[in-house]
């Protein structure tokens, strides 16, 4: 330690007054002593340190990628008036400058002492430090070259955090599990009403044109839009003789019977009836898309999706914005979910000229913006190709449903109507447990970092593990049986795991162990059975006799929690 410039008295000896002689006593210089003697500036007995010496510096490992250290400089350093600041140096041995830090003389007051972090580092790999003494014009006055070095390799290993027990969705027949959604669905049917006029025959669909529809062009909705069918647009498509019906927007001269797309896709019924007419499409997609709904009415059109309401222009006029319904091509996007989608699109006229026009069309918004002419369309329905054909939908000239229900024209013989209902699949623990995240340790230690536990991070993915105590394995909450046919003795019989055929020749006791489920037949005639309960030892021909259900064709016979039970049964009475 460099001196100060002050004398401290540290020990008083005491010396006779008369004779100014040492009587030989002492004691220590304390404050509060009466005799105390404070310490004085003194330059020549203690004159100052200014001597210029490197440092103590050290460095330790603190994490995987980061190293902690420590600074202290000498106070004779501090007191040289030529110090002004320390600029500390890491490199690498290749050797290549990585990392500085520059700290000024008044930082080490009242302590000479400062720790910080070298972060972000390479591993594994060799760093040093070097360390300068500067003036306040950053010129050197010391250099304090290799003041520490460390080898940075420490052993680096991952570990999974934030667990979840796997579970198996499980839904009851006939629904099917719909992993997109994660829904099970299942499809309702019921007849459709078929048309009162004409004998019950629908109307059939005649081409039909007008030169004052589409004269505005084609206006492209975002999505949000309201039920009456107005919104933001987002594009509007002013294609002379495509989208527009005329040389230009609003063209009074140049419209005519043939440009605009209500023109090439108009139909209408030949009695011209006020009452809703439309067609349906049935979409099915794997996964979860959007489609383009396009549609221009004199005078008023809706359509739904699934049976759900999505656009209704129930007006003479219209709403639509910039004029009425048959002025613009209307387009909307839909979002279809995955599995079967259902869009009915219906059109009424109350007077006067009537037709209307409606495409779907299977292109990006982009695309749709880009296209000039007919080739440019992916469409997937135009009421153009309906020309000579029956409607699908009507109160008079077409098949009608039930609200909430779906027009389906696709299966042979009549429509019928259809609903797809949507439930929650019930899950049940597959006693694995998955990591959702995975974090970083430094010889056995966590680092701080961490990161999803995915592919394409730091660190590898760590696997799912089995661990029954942290995620028990537990039966599924509801099992089924359903008849799915039964015809000429032979009954076709489909679990929630399988499917399974019985013909009239399989007499006797069968056990199905993948399912828990027993099924017995001794006769022609079926009744399916299930037992409230039953000891495991108790073969299943002792069994007491258990509740019966009549098997009908397409029929639940059994939707209950079996997870309780020792097996269910199917058997004879």
């Amino acid at each position: 330690m460099g001196n100060t410039g002050k004398r401290i008295t540290l020990t008083l000896r005491q010396r006779n007054t008369t004779t100014n002689v040492l009587t030989g006593v002492t004691k220590p210089n304390v404050p509060g002593d009466p005799d105390y003697v404070a310490p004085v500036v003194d330059a020549v007995a203690c004159p100052i340190d200014t001597v210029l010496v490197c440092p103590d510096f050290v460095m330790a490992l603190s994490g995987a990628d980061s190293i902690t250290w420590e600074l202290s400089i000498p106070r004779s350093v501090l007191n040289n008036p030529a110090f002004a600041k320390v600029r500390i140096h890491l490199w690498n041995d290749t050797p290549v400058e990585l990392q500085t830090v520059t700290l000024l003389k008044a930082e080490f007051t009242p302590t000479n002492y400062k720790t910080a972090v070298f972060p972000g580092l390479v591993i594994p790999d060799t760093y040093v430090v070097h360390i300068q003494y500067l003036d306040a014009a950053d010129v050197e006055i010391l250099a304090c070259n290799n003041a520490a070095s460390i080898i940075m390799d420490p052993v680096i290993t991952w570990e999974g955090t934030e667990p979840i027990c796997l579970v198996t969705p499980s839904c009851t027949l006939p629904a099917v599990y719909e992993p997109v959604t994660n829904t099970c669905q299942a499809v309702d049917q019921v007849p459709a009403t078929p048309p009162s006029a004409g004998g019950g025959s629908p109307g059939i669909a005649s081409g039909i044109q007008n030169n004052q529809w589409n004269n505005g062009g084609a206006q492209i909705f975002n999505p949000g839009y309201p039920l009456n069918g107005t919104g933001t647009v987002a594009a509007y498509l002013t294609v002379p003789h495509f989208w527009i019906n005329g040389n230009f927007q609003w063209d009074a001269t140049g419209r005519n019977f043939v440009d605009g797309r209500m023109n090439w896709a108009g139909v209408w019924e030949a009695s011209n009836p006020v009452e809703w007419i439309g067609f349906v499409r049935r979409i099915d997609t794997p996964v979860a898309k959007t489609v383009y709904v396009a549609m221009s009415a004199d005078n008023a059109f809706r359509f739904s999706l699934n049976g759900v309401l999505l656009v209704d222009c129930d007006t003479a006029s219209g709403v639509i914005t910039g004029g009425s319904n048959f002025n613009f091509w209307n387009i909307y996007p839909v979002t279809l979910a995955p599995g079967t989608n259902y869009i009915e699109m219906w059109a009424k006229n109350y007077g006067g000229p009537a037709g209307f026009a409606m495409e779907i069309y299977d292109m990006t918004f982009a695309q749709l913006v880009a296209a000039t002419s007919q080739a440019d369309l992916v469409v997937l329905f135009s009421t153009h190709d309906m020309v000579g054909q029956p409607f699908d939908l009507g109160t008079g000239l077409g098949w009608s449903c039930p609200a909430t229900y779906s027009l389906d024209t696709t299966g042979a013989g009549d429509p019928v109507c259809r609903k797809v209902v949507s439930t929650p699949p019930s899950t049940v623990n597959t006693g694995t447990k998955h990591y959702n995240s995975r974090r970083r340790l430094a010889d056995g230690v966590p680092d701080g970092y961490s990161e999803p536990n995915i592919v394409g991070g730091l660190g590898p993915v760590i696997p799912d593990v089995v661990d029954a105590a942290a995620c028990p394995i537990g039966p599924p909450t509801t099992k089924s049986v359903f008849v799915v046919n039964e015809t000429g003795g032979l009954v076709v019989i489909e679990t929630d795991l399988d499917t399974y055929n019985f013909a009239p020749g399989m007499n006797g006791d069968i056990w199905i162990a993948t399912t828990g489920i027993f099924i017995n037949r001794s006769a022609s005639i079926w009744k399916f059975t299930f037992l409230q309960s039953m000891p495991s030892t108790l073969a299943p021909s002792e069994a007491p006799n258990p509740e019966t259900l009549a098997a009908n064709n397409g029929t639940h016979m059994l939707n209950i929690d079996i997870s309780t039970l020792n097996y269910v049964r199917v058997a004879v009475p």
